[in-house]
């Protein structure tokens, strides 16, 4: 595994599955500290994708918002990721957004 991303968090929209997927476990084997995987209702494909940056020793969280839904969707996703990112680095800092929904 390569450390290129290593301290950095990354919130992938529509990153549960093709390209998002692929993204989310690109940035897992480059090290990096946290993962959001975002969906918007496939929350099995989801919880798979965190389960798969999590056995290449990343952590990672789903986080569910339907952003066709605005502001107030867009705001939840970022509350669920900031939580998370707190939790697992203490800090809510997002090094890299990946707009793939």
């Amino acid at each position: 595994m390569s450390r290129r991303l290593a301290d950095k968090t990354a919130l992938i929209t529509g990153g549960s599955r093709g390209i998002g997927r692929a993204v989310a476990l690109a940035f897992a084997r480059e090290g990096a500290a946290l993962i959001g995987v975002h969906y918007a209702a496939n929350a099995d494909a989801a919880n798979a994708t965190v389960r798969e940056i999590e056995g290449l020793g990343v952590k990672a969280v789903a986080v569910k918002a339907d952003l066709r839904q605005g502001k107030d969707a867009a705001d939840s996703l970022w509350a669920q990721f900031s939580e998370a990112a707190q939790i697992e680095t203490g800090s809510t800092a997002l090094d890299i957004l990946v707009n793939n929904a």
